[in-house]
């Protein structure tokens, strides 16, 4: 599934730069200034320099914790592959902002990557829906959402072995789109209801 991972990584930057709710203007001076010297590192390459100034921060008081700092902090250490360490930030970013797709997207990379298939599940669907609800807010900016998500959602219930919560996500999915439907879709879609002896059900996809 490193196919997923790829695809997840690639429009993850771009969401961030609409996501509102992860921005640092409104949190305490400290949050915004350990932001700033962070994007400065990570911008030069530094990584690692970027995780400590954000986890600095975090550590210097209660009122610190803002989806700015935990979304990024968990977001940087997913590059650098320590997505345990990364999960609880991520967590902590879709409490307090949960209307924020980058932060679902990266909890639903993190939560599969690490084997929590049925929270990864959760976390791209509430992707998808967080990207419905910025698309149909009126502002023109954010793009409509990504139909791949739910199709990663019902992989992951899939893998979490719930067919019936894949079958429930892939169906509508699949009768939802105009086109062709893509194979792969199908094919779980087909793999989901046939592990409920209920073919039937995958009509939407096969018609």
């Amino acid at each position: 599934m490193r196919w997923l991972v790829l695809m997840i990584l690639l429009t993850a930057g771009q969401a961030l730069a609409a996501a509102e709710p992860l921005d640092p203007a409104g949190a305490p001076a400290p949050v915004r200034r350990a932001v700033f010297r962070a994007e400065l590192a990570h911008g030069r390459g530094d990584v690692d320099e970027a995780v400590t100034i954000l986890q600095s921060c975090l550590d210097g008081g209660e009122d610190r914790s803002h989806p700015a700092l935990r979304y990024r902090l968990g977001a940087y250490l997913l590059e650098q592959d320590r997505t345990d360490d990364a999960l609880p930030h991520l967590q902590a970013a879709a409490e307090l902002a949960p209307g924020a797709p980058p932060v679902w997207t990266d909890l639903a990379r993190a939560t599969y990557e690490t084997g929590r298939y049925a929270r990864a599940a959760r976390a791209f669907a509430q992707a998808h829906a967080a990207m419905d609800a910025q698309f149909h807010d009126g502002h023109d900016e954010h793009d409509p959402p990504d139909p791949s998500l739910l199709y990663y959602a019902g992989v992951s219930w899939i893998l979490a072995e719930h067919p019936a919560e894949a079958v429930d996500v892939l169906a509508p999915l699949a009768a939802a789109v105009n086109d062709t439907v893509p194979v792969a879709w199908v094919q779980a879609l087909v793999s989901a209801a046939a592990e409920l002896d209920q073919p039937e059900r995958a009509a939407a996809g096969v018609a």
